[in-house]
């Protein structure tokens, strides 16, 4: 990165690897003083045993992903003195991150957390992360989590 960034977008979720990307991120926001936005991006593929058409199912899962984010930016609050803002999205992740988040905020960082693994796993992970990378015209942190 040759400048400091504006602007950070960090793909939150609950898993480690999603809440150390949410900690290194707002550490980057505080240390640039810049604006940080909240990412979770909802994956109805990865729901593939129920109806994703199902409106219950949707707003259910709607409603725990955004009480996440809005203790996610209590905790910026509380541990970094600011409120971020936050995005909710169904898609695949990097897809809405490539375009609408891109497009609606246009940030000069995006940081996505990432388990270690091993092998196959690695390399298929991997092609996410570098797809996301060719796919947006800023630079983007993957931060790791240890393997469990």
């Amino acid at each position: 990165m040759s400048h400091a960034p504006n602007t950070i977008v960090v793909a939150v979720d609950d898993r480690p690897e999603g809440q150390l990307a949410r900690q290194k991120a707002m550490d980057m926001a505080v240390q640039h003083n810049a604006q940080l936005i909240l990412v979770h991006v909802i994956n109805l593929n990865l729901h593939h045993y129920i109806d994703r058409t199902n409106i219950t199912f949707r707003s259910n899962l709607a409603a725990k992903r955004r009480q996440m984010l809005v203790d996610y930016q209590h905790m910026c609050y509380q541990e970094g003195g600011f409120y971020p803002k936050a995005e909710l999205a169904f898609g695949q992740p990097e897809k809405i991150l490539a375009t609408d988040i891109m497009e609606k905020y246009d940030p000069q960082l995006i940081i996505v957390g990432t388990r270690r693994k091993k092998g196959i796993r690695q390399w298929l992970k991997g092609q996410n992360d570098r797809r996301l990378s060719r796919r947006v015209p800023c630079d983007v942190l993957t931060v790791q989590a240890e393997k469990h």
